[in-house]
């Protein structure tokens, strides 16, 4: 089973990703179907750094803010660092990247 998390009312599932290549990035927001896609080729730091940076666009979206992506890379990498600076305990964030249903980038279940 996909972890999920619960944002602004709305329940998203976070996928890890085989082919980062294919998606140009090393994640993804698609807010239709409610679905982060990280991934997995990266180190822990990375899929948590893109988890944050997937759901800032998701929030962005939701609340109707528009923000460059330039911008929300500077807000992304400044949370993420206020986290890790005090201590705050990341485990929750490492076990939905870790623990999520890995999919090709197309998003059909990886064997």
């Amino acid at each position: 089973m996909a972890n999920t998390i619960k944002l602004l009312g709305y329940t998203y599932t976070v996928d890890l990703v085989e082919e980062a290549n294919e998606m140009r990035a090393s994640g993804h927001l698609h807010t239709g179907k409610q679905v982060i896609r990280v991934a997995l080729d990266q180190c822990m730091e990375g899929k948590i750094s893109t988890l944050i940076h997937e759901v800032i666009h998701a929030i962005t979206w939701h609340q109707q803010v528009e923000m460059t992506e330039e911008d929300l890379m500077r807000l992304e990498t400044g949370f993420h660092s206020f986290l890790k600076d005090n201590n705050i305990d990341l485990t929750p964030l490492e076990k939905v990247v870790c623990g999520s249903k890995r999919r090709s980038s197309t998003g059909k279940t990886a064997k």
